[in-house]
Formats: structure tokens, C-alpha cells, sequence
């Protein structure tokens, strides 16, 4: 007896699906280096949310890769694109934020961001997530990365547990200028209360770029 064949999966869901806390639906990307594009939108601490935009919208020249993302309670369209067109000519509405593809692969940013990301799966220890979110909150500027590794105290160097935070979204900083000792590090999105963000300096740039 003939078996009822399964629904052929649209082209786009063919590759591999992005998720991370501040996305409800996968986002799926046909090429590596636009995975670096989710991950950065992931970790910026402006960025509430990540979702998917239909890739018929995008799958043309000159756009080679979209995303929709929300900053301060408004709703963008994020666009890698080599054309020195402006963002909103480009079939995405006024409300669209356009880099090129080198943008994404500018130091320290990208490989800071690989490597928190590289930690995502691992396992904090609950008392370790506790003492982090507490000294985290205690401030309303954060901590320092460096007085939050010697608040944690653990042995070994409890980097792995603070990156991973920052994966989850239990912790979040800017990592434009990479991890430092002075990075200061917050509350994550998983923990605040509703905020209104604040667009960072590379978005405010990009903006003006539109």
C-alpha cells in the first residue's frame, strides 16, 4: 500500500535553521558567513528580537541576505547587500538597515562573537548563573568583566560559564571593541524587565548610511 508522501520542504528549509533566545521561529541561512550575521544581531544588546523574512524577498540580486530584527519597539529589515543602493530602494520598505558582507567580519567584533558563540550549549552551574545575575543587577551599569570573574571566584577560570551566559542570554555586553577586562556586562534579555533599547553606535552608523 502506497504511503502518503511527506510535504517537500520549501528550498529555503533545506539548510540549516538559527535559533537563539531572542528568536521564536528558525532562521534559516544558505551560507555559513550569514550565520555570523544572526549571531552578531543575537548578542547585540539593542536588538530584542530576530525573525525571519520570507526569502523570496531576499533571494535576488542585489540582496544576498535579509533578516527581520526589532530595535526600541520598531521593526527592521537587516540587509547584506554589496549595491550602493539605499536600503529602501531595495524592496523592503523605509524601514530597513543595509551593511556590506565585509561589515560582518570586522575585528574584534567577529571573532568575539564566534567565540561567545561557540559556548552556547554549555552547562552553567546554577549557583554560578545565581552570583553572575546578582552582580550583574546589583549596578545599573553591570560589572566588569574582570570583577565578575573574581566575584565568581571558581577554579578553573570561569570564562566558559560567562561566555556561555552571554550565548543564553543570561548575561549580554557590547562586544564591539571585543571582551576586556573592562567590559562591563548586564542583566540579559532573559532576566530584565521590558526596556526601551538603545540603538548602538555601529546601528546608529548604519542608519545614517541608509
Amino acid at each position: 500500500m502506497l504511503q502518503p508522501s511527506s510535504p517537500a520542504l520549501h528550498p529555503i528549509e533545506r539548510y540549516p535553521g538559527f535559533t537563539c533566545f531572542k528568536s521564536a521561529a528558525a532562521i534559516h541561512y544558505p551560507r555559513r558567513w550569514q550565520r555570523d550575521a544572526l549571531i552578531q544581531a543575537a548578542l547585540d544588546p539593542t536588538v530584542s528580537s530576530i525573525r525571519p523574512i520570507s526569502d523570496v524577498e531576499w533571494s535576488v540580486a542585489p540582496v544576498e541576505f535579509a533578516f527581520g530584527l526589532t530595535i526600541a519597539g520598531t521593526d527592521f529589515a537587516f540587509i547584506i547587500s554589496e549595491t550602493d543602493a539605499p536600503a529602501h530602494s531595495l524592496g523592503f520598505g523605509q524601514a530597513a538597515l543595509k551593511v556590506a558582507r565585509a561589515a560582518l567580519r570586522l575585528e574584534p567584533l567577529w571573532t568575539t562573537s564566534r567565540m561567545v558563540w561557540a559556548e552556547k550549549r554549555f552547562a552553567v552551574d546554577p549557583i554560578i548563573r545565581y552570583q553572575a545575575l546578582e552582580a550583574a543587577g546589583a549596578r545599573a551599569e553591570g560589572i566588569s568583566l574582570q570583577s565578575l570573574l573574581l566575584t565568581l571566584n571558581s577554579s578553573p577560570l570561569p570564562l566558559e560559564p560567562v561566555l556561555a551566559m552571554l550565548a543564553q542570554g543570561v548575561l549580554e555586553a557590547d562586544l564591539g571593541s571585543g571582551l576586556r577586562a573592562h567590559t562591563m556586562l548586564s542583566v540579559g534579555p532573559l532576566f530584565q524587565s521590558a526596556r526601551e533599547s538603545i540603538p548602538s553606535e555601529r546601528l546608529r552608523t548604519i542608519r545614517a548610511l541608509r
